[in-house]
């Protein structure tokens, strides 16, 4: 009945005046000295989230985040983006094996262009990016200090945003050591033009293409210049 269904919103809506209560007002905000925190295989969703944001980066010594298997959605773009809002000492950000896709890393790729830090590690493995996220990321990427360590193992993505994004774009970001595409399919021509790209690298250090069906000698190929 209706009845029924405005309790259940009322109730959402105390809960979620709790949870901003609990965050913000007596909790993890309090723990200045903190510089890891790790949710994982949680419930998460983009309320939770924005929450959590707010309060984490108010944590001056703040240097490692982990969602990880958190169950995120491709809405909680604007939770990401807060992270990053007004800091700079987050350098690692772990989000594997969620439900990360363009919309949310639309939002990520807009905190991290105008983010005051250095973001080491991104860790985006197992999610399905899709090729319009992977564009905007590394096109707001490009030309920032961020991103040493990218981890997008598993992920999904097409040959096109292979060649596009991760050869012709990220491989070029001056600033990548180094970059994890472990398990994820990559086609011969797209094999082909990473080899091209990395013979002009001279700043990355380590390429994990391992069970990526690429060809024998391809993969050999690459381990040499590396």
């Amino acid at each position: 009945t209706s009845l029924h269904i405005t309790i259940i919103r009322v109730f959402k809506y105390y809960l979620y005046l709790f949870y901003v209560y609990i965050f913000q007002n007596s909790g993890i905000s309090f723990l200045q000295k903190l510089k890891i925190f790790r949710l994982r295989c949680s419930y998460m969703d983009a309320r939770k989230l924005y929450i959590l944001a707010k309060s984490l980066k108010c944590l001056q010594s703040i240097e490692t985040i982990d969602f990880g298997y958190d169950c995120l959605d491709d809405d909680c773009g604007l939770g990401l983006f807060e992270l990053f809002r007004h800091t700079n000492s987050i350098k690692s950000l772990e989000l594997e094996h969620n439900l990360i896709g363009a919309h949310a890393l639309h939002f990520l790729a807009i905190g991290l262009s105008q983010y005051g830090g250095q973001l080491e590690y991104l860790g985006l493995g197992g999610n399905p990016l899709g090729d319009w996220g992977l564009h905007e990321l590394s096109r707001k990427v490009f030309g920032t200090q961020n991103i040493t360590h990218l981890n997008v193992r598993t992920s999904q993505m097409t040959q096109s945003a292979i060649i596009c994004c991760i050869a012709n774009e990220f491989l070029k970001h001056l600033p990548l050591r180094s970059l994890d595409l472990r398990a994820v399919p990559i086609s011969q021509q797209a094999g082909i033009e990473i080899l091209k790209v990395l013979q002009f690298n001279t700043t990355i250090m380590n390429l994990d293409a391992r069970d990526c069906q690429l060809d024998a000698d391809l993969e050999i190929d690459i381990d040499i210049i590396l």
